[in-house]
């Protein structure tokens, strides 16, 4: 068999080497070292198959009752008054919506019968009192002999104006 050696490293741990020694020397010496080391105590493992982790729930029989909380036992005089108040003020509430939907529908026919009348007069009228539109004429206006201006006429009409104006300033003054 191989001698067996110790070598230091400087590490704290020692290390030993097997120089010359069969594979399956080694296996066993391997295996023998390894039986020797000390594994941690039970209750330094996180999970342990041996420790229940939860607690056991308190039996249900062993709770004393409560007898703070006292169950509040419901007048039946005053659930009937409740239910009876509640479906008159729901009886209101459908009335309120009937009157509203009575006055709607007077306003609709109400609104129809102006709408009739107004057609009718439209149709009495038959756009009495209106001028008939001229259609629009395509191209240049021409000038007939009554449309031509005269500038003699012209002329002599502004001389009217002019001594009229006079006139008439003249009479103001001396009134």
């Amino acid at each position: 068999m191989a001698a067996t050696t110790v070598v230091n490293l400087g590490m704290p741990r020692e290390t030993t080497e097997f120089s010359g020694s069969s594979q399956e020397d080694v296996v066993h010496a391997k295996n023998f070292w390894q039986s020797l080391q000390l594994h941690p105590p039970m209750e330094s493992r996180l999970v342990s198959s041996d420790i229940r982790q939860r607690l056991k729930k308190a039996p249900v029989g062993r709770q004393p009752k409560n007898y703070v909380y006292v169950p509040i036992q419901e007048d039946e005089k005053l659930k009937n008054f409740l239910l009876k108040a509640k479906h008159e003020e729901h009886q209101v509430q459908m009335k309120r919506i009937r009157e509203l939907a009575l006055k709607k529908q007077e306003t609709r026919s109400l609104l129809s019968a102006q709408r009739v009348h107004r057609m009718q007069q439209e149709l009495i009228s038959n756009h009495v009192g209106l001028k008939p539109i001229d259609p629009p004429r395509s191209g240049p206006a021409r000038v007939t002999p009554t449309d031509e201006i005269n500038p003699q006429d012209c002329l002599k009409q502004l001389d009217e104006f002019d001594e009229n104006r006079t006139l008439e300033n003249t009479n103001k003054i001396s009134s």
